[in-house]
């Protein structure tokens, strides 16, 4: 009978050298298929806040409330908002509450999945910063600035959730205050919009000289450039 203190050894129960690479694997695999289905799901809930919003604004203008301008007046041609976000500013209508819904909950979801660094399709490295020429260096002799990576991650999520969560009534009746928080609006649409354009283009752009590859890669080794 063996004796029960070799159980206690750490050499019985630590897992053999082989299983390393099986699991690294597996927590690999869960981290990408995590970061892949909050993207997809924030993506997809996105686009459902601006169809349902843009189709009950729609139909809220021509069938419930007829030719009316902005003003609630009647005329012989109906009032259509400039832009969606006015069709939807009101929270309390249908179309308001589902875009509401939608979009905040898909920011959520892509804030969620920090997907540039689970991806390879869009990991192009954390030490590439922008301001890094101009702020100088930290202690350990890196440049400051802020990461593209991070600009990624936060940009469009906390942008899209602001044109949810700030809304942008008609210009027409603006008073002061809501021609600051329209301003802000804006800047979330643009930091959503314009900014995944702008980092898109420079991932696509620098992926030639960086290792940003469009399929699965089991393991990266030996620095920039090299998989196995």
């Amino acid at each position: 009978m063996e004796d029960s203190r070799d159980y206690l050894v750490r050499n019985n129960w630590e897992p053999k050298r082989h299983e390393f690479d099986r699991r690294l694997d597996y927590i690999d695999g869960v981290g990408r298929l995590r970061a892949t289905t909050l993207l997809v799901s924030g993506a997809t809930l996105g686009y459902c806040g601006f169809l349902f919003g843009a189709f009950l604004g729609f139909y809220k203008q021509i069938v419930e409330e007829g030719p009316l301008n902005f003003l609630g007046e009647k005329q012989n041609h109906s009032y259509f908002p400039a832009t969606v976000s006015e069709m939807v500013y009101n929270t309390s209508s249908g179309g308001g509450k589902c875009f509401f819904a939608f979009v905040l909950i898909g920011g959520i979801c892509m804030l969620s999945s920090w997907y540039p660094w689970q991806l390879r399709n869009v990991y192009i490295g954390d030490d590439l910063i922008l301001g890094a020429p101009f702020l100088g260096k930290n202690n350990n002799g890196k440049y400051r600035g802020i990461s593209v990576l991070m600009l990624r991650q936060f940009l469009p999520p906390i942008g899209i959730m602001m044109v949810a969560c700030i809304p942008a009534p008609p210009a027409a009746n603006r008073h002061f205050t809501d021609k600051v928080s329209s301003i802000v609006h804006t800047m979330g649409a643009v930091m959503s919009i314009g900014g995944y354009a702008l980092i898109e283009l420079y991932t696509l752009v620098r992926c030639k000289d960086l290792p940003v590859k469009f399929d699965t890669i089991k393991a990266y080794n030996k620095g920039w450039g090299e998989w196995t």
